[in-house]
């Protein structure tokens, strides 16, 4: 089968999936093969976008930090407690199979 005339993907729509897939359900979930099936395509595509699975999650990470800083309100706390969320997040996620701890660990509750 002939390659697309147009890309079925950007990276732009890469890093939206992935960080859908991971706030759903953790970063140990935001595999390739998973992202791929999220995004229609096969596994291999997603290498013309990007090297590996570490590209695209700096990629997602950066995307979360400009959009945090992007916004006028935040303040320096409340940044510091999006990153430790989004941390534990990818963390508890990954040691456990219970997503019970990732919910209080991670819930949006502004910083005092």
């Amino acid at each position: 089968m002939p390659r697309p005339s147009q890309p079925l993907i950007d990276r732009d729509r890469v890093i939206d999936t992935a960080l859908k897939i991971i706030d759903a359900e953790g970063l140990a979930a935001c595999s390739l093969p998973r992202l791929s099936r999220e995004l229609g395509v096969k596994a291999p595509s997603l290498y013309h976008h990007f090297a590996d699975r570490a590209e695209i999650m700096s990629e997602v990470a950066r995307h979360i930090v400009l959009e945090t800083v992007a916004n006028p309100w935040t303040t320096p706390e409340r940044l510091f407690a999006e990153s430790i969320r989004a941390f534990l997040r990818g963390t508890i996620s990954g040691m456990s199979s219970d997503n019970s701890a990732t919910v209080v660990a991670t819930s949006s509750a502004e910083p005092r």
